[in-house]
C-alpha cells in the first residue's frame, strides 16, 4: 500500500493556499471576536432576532413587520442562514445567529483574494490585497455583525467574482445569477452599490473593448438592474418607497428609467469618443491605466496626495465645526483616523 506524501511545514509555508487559509482564519476570528465577547452584538440585533424568531415559529419568508425601520422584513437570507444554523444544531437561536454572520463576513476576504487574482494573476498582490481587507477597520466592525448588510457584503464579493469569471466564459451565468438574486434578497443598499460599480466596469471596460464584444456584460447588467428594481418594486414595497425616493425630486419608476438612460447613454457616449475623439480616449487611457514606465511614481504621487488632502480636510475641522453635528475634530481623532487615511490612499493607488 502506498502511502500519500504528507507535506513538511516548510513545503506548507511556501504553499499560497497556507497563507490563504491563515488570512482568512485572521478575518473570520477578529470579526467573530465580538459576538464570542457579547451575548448579544451589533447595531438593531433585536430587530434581526426578533425577524428570525417569527420566521422559524411560523415558516414564513416575508413576516408582518411594525416596528423600527420598514423594510427589514424583505431581506431574509439572514434569517434563513440562521434558521438554517438553529435547525441544524439545535443550539439556542440568539447565540447562533451572533456567531454564524460573522463567518460570513470573514469569507468575503476569500472571495476577494480570488477576484484580484482573475484580475492581476499574481498571488502575492492577491494575498496582500486580501489581508488589506482582513483587517480593515470599518470593513471588520460592518461585517462582524449579524446584520443583512454582513450577508450582502458576502453575496457583493461572491457576484463580482462570478461577473468576472462569467465575461470570460458564459457557462458562470448560472451561479452568477444565482448569487444576484441572493444579494437582491440580501441587502438592498449593498445591491444598489454592487449596481454601481458594474456599471462603472462596463463603461471603463468600453473604452478598451468594441461595444459588441461585451454583449454579456451589458446583458447582464441590463438583465441584474430589472430584477432589483422589480424586486423593490414588487416585493421589497418601502424600498422604492423611501429609499429610492428619499431627496430627489424623482418617483422611484423615473429612477429606474434614469439608470438606464444613463447606462446607454454612457455606453453611446463611450463609442462616439473613441470613433471620433480617440486623442481624448488615449489621454485618458495614460492617465489612469497604461502600462508605462512611470505608473509607479504615479501610483505613488495618488497616495500621497489623497493622505495629504484628506489630512488638510480634517485639519481644517480642528478650528471649524463640521455642519448639523456642531462638532469640531480632535488631534486624537485625526491619529484615530490615519489606519482609514491609509487605507483610502491605498485605494487611490489603485
Amino acid at each position: 500500500m502506498q502511502v500519500k506524501h504528507i507535506p513538511k511545514l516548510g513545503e506548507m509555508v511556501k504553499s499560497w493556499i497556507f497563507w490563504l487559509i491563515i488570512v482568512t482564519g485572521i478575518a473570520i476570528a477578529i470579526r467573530s471576536l465580538p459576538a464570542w465577547t457579547y451575548y448579544a452584538w451589533g447595531a438593531d440585533f433585536g430587530i434581526y432576532y426578533g425577524l428570525t424568531s417569527r420566521l422559524v415559529e411560523n415558516q414564513q419568508i416575508f413576516l408582518a413587520y411594525d416596528g423600527w425601520g420598514s423594510s427589514y422584513n424583505y431581506f431574509p437570507v439572514l434569517y434563513f442562514v440562521s434558521a438554517f444554523g438553529h435547525w441544524l444544531t439545535g443550539a439556542d437561536l440568539m447565540w447562533v445567529m451572533a456567531k454564524i454572520a460573522p463567518v460570513f463576513g470573514g469569507l468575503t476576504v476569500l472571495i476577494f483574494y480570488f477576484i484580484v487574482y482573475e484580475l492581476t494573476k499574481k498571488r502575492n498582490i492577491a494575498l496582500l490585497s486580501s489581508l488589506f481587507l482582513a483587517v480593515i477597520p470599518f470593513h471588520v466592525y460592518q461585517t462582524s455583525h449579524a446584520a443583512p448588510l454582513t450577508m450582502g457584503h458576502f453575496f457583493m464579493m461572491l457576484s463580482i467574482y462570478f461577473f468576472i469569471k462569467y465575461s470570460q466564459n458564459y457557462k458562470y451565468l448560472a451561479f452568477l445569477m444565482i448569487s444576484t438574486i441572493l444579494l437582491i434578497m440580501s441587502h438592498h443598499l449593498t445591491t444598489y452599490f454592487y449596481l454601481i460599480s458594474l456599471l462603472l466596469i462596463v463603461l471603463v471596460k468600453s473604452l478598451e473593448t468594441e461595444l459588441k464584444f461585451l454583449w454579456k456584460e451589458i446583458t447582464y447588467l441590463t438583465v441584474g438592474s430589472a430584477l432589483t428594481f422589480s424586486y423593490w418594486f414588487l416585493v421589497a414595497t418601502p424600498v422604492s418607497d423611501n429609499f429610492m425616493e428619499g431627496g430627489i425630486p424623482f418617483q422611484s419608476q423615473q429612477v429606474a428609467v434614469l439608470f438606464y438612460v444613463v447606462m446607454y447613454g454612457a455606453l453611446f457616449g463611450s463609442y462616439v469618443a473613441k470613433k471620433y475623439m480617440s486623442s481624448l480616449v488615449n489621454f485618458v487611457r495614460k492617465l489612469f491605466w497604461s502600462d508605462t514606465p512611470n505608473r509607479h511614481k504615479r501610483a505613488l504621487a495618488y497616495f500621497i496626495s489623497s493622505v495629504i488632502i484628506i489630512l488638510s480636510i480634517e485639519f481644517i475641522f480642528l478650528f471649524v465645526s463640521f455642519p448639523a453635528s456642531g462638532i469640531k475634530m480632535t488631534p486624537l481623532a485625526i491619529v484615530y483616523s490615519l489606519p482609514i487615511v491609509f487605507f483610502i490612499g491605498i485605494g487611490c493607488m489603485g
